[in-house]
């Protein structure tokens, strides 16, 4: 998914109404050459009132792709997969108002 694609979706998902919070912990950096591969654990839970159970939560893995430009290290790919999640659904897929 191309990265304004995927600011949009989070921008239209997590507002108003919805507070929620993610959390990155246990990095571990891979260097080659001009790339670096970074994994990590990460949780997060969002929260909205209006439909019944108001949490969802989700545990699982990142991993983020960067290289090395003349301007600095830029993320230029990551993925998330998820490990187990509990909750309610409708938090996570309904946006904030």
């Amino acid at each position: 998914m191309p990265s304004d694609n995927l600011i949009g979706t989070w921008a239209g998902n997590l507002r108003g109404s919805k507070t929620s919070l993610h959390l990155r912990t246990n990095h571990q950096v891979i260097f080659e050459a001009d790339a670096a591969t970074v994994s990590s654990n990460g949780y997060a839970w969002n929260r909205m009132e209006g439909n019944g159970d108001p949490l969802w939560e989700v545990w699982g893995t990142y991993e983020h792709h960067l290289v090395r430009s003349g301007t600095g290290w830029k993320v230029d790919g990551f993925g998330f997969r998820a490990t187990h999640e509990r909750g309610n659904p409708w938090v996570k897929m309904t946006p904030g108002q």
